[in-house]
């Protein structure tokens, strides 16, 4: 397994941004258990997927100090028919990345000595760096 994110919780946004907490980063969401809660949106309607109407899947924030109970992770997307999960949290798609990496899943950079995360470099900041067993940076 690369990645398990905990017990997902389905549920509907009704308003972005909330209501009570008006950062675009948190939602009204009615859950299918037909409760209200504060949700945390990482990003920013993520082209519609978590906008108004959305229906998403959370997995509950166990921070005392955060207002959200919940934070949404993933979209369901139906179009012509087909229902599809889309991932919308940008830490999860680094978390199963880093996950490869330390299980050498990428074919093409077998063999890895070390790496980083959030690595800044000049003026700019990279998800990942290292260098593999031949001392090649990637």
């Amino acid at each position: 397994m690369l990645f398990n994110s905990g017990e997902l919780f389905r549920g509907k946004i009704l308003k972005r941004p909330s209501m009570v907490c008006k950062t675009p980063y948190v939602a009204d969401v009615l859950l299918d258990n037909g409760s209200l809660t504060l949700a945390h949106t990482a990003s920013l309607g993520c082209c519609g997927l978590c906008d108004k109407d959305s229906i998403v899947y959370m997995i509950k924030t166990n921070n005392p100090k955060n207002k959200c109970s919940y934070k949404v992770i993933i979209s369901e997307s139906s179009e012509r028919n087909i229902s599809q999960l889309i991932g919308i949290d940008p830490k999860n798609a680094e978390n199963i990345v880093n996950s490869c990496l330390e299980n050498n899943r990428f074919s093409w950079l077998k063999d890895i000595k070390e790496f980083q995360r959030e690595k800044t470099y000049l003026n700019s900041r990279f998800d990942f760096c290292g260098i593999d067993n031949n001392n090649q940076e990637f």
